[in-house]
């Protein structure tokens, strides 16, 4: 009895003395403070950007962002489909990734 009691207390003990090592803040000192100051409201910054906007002064937007077209590969359809067969057939696939 004593000594599960005894072991009960150690362990109680531990858990209490670990726990704030794990809710220490991160050091603030790995990140810069950025404070910005505006005098505009937010209806401001909402009127300007349209107006940007519709003076085609944004650099990128939804219409104009560009589109990467695939790179050619080197194999056919027909090369990857046997190189995927023989793949199984060998078991040489990673499981994490079949459905």
């Amino acid at each position: 009895m004593r000594k599960q009691l005894a072991v009960g207390l150690c362990a109680l003990t531990a858990a209490l003395f670990a726990a704030p090592g794990f809710a220490q803040p991160i050091n603030d000192a790995t990140y810069p403070e950025i404070t910005v100051t505006t005098n505009k409201s937010r209806a401001e910054v909402l009127a300007e950007l349209q107006a940007a906007r519709q003076a085609g002064a944004l650099p990128v937007n939804d219409a104009t962002y560009p589109v990467l077209a695939a790179e050619p590969g080197s194999k056919t359809r027909a090369e990857v489909r046997a190189e995927g067969a023989r793949s199984l057939a060998q078991h040489r696939f990673d499981l994490r990734y079949v459905n």
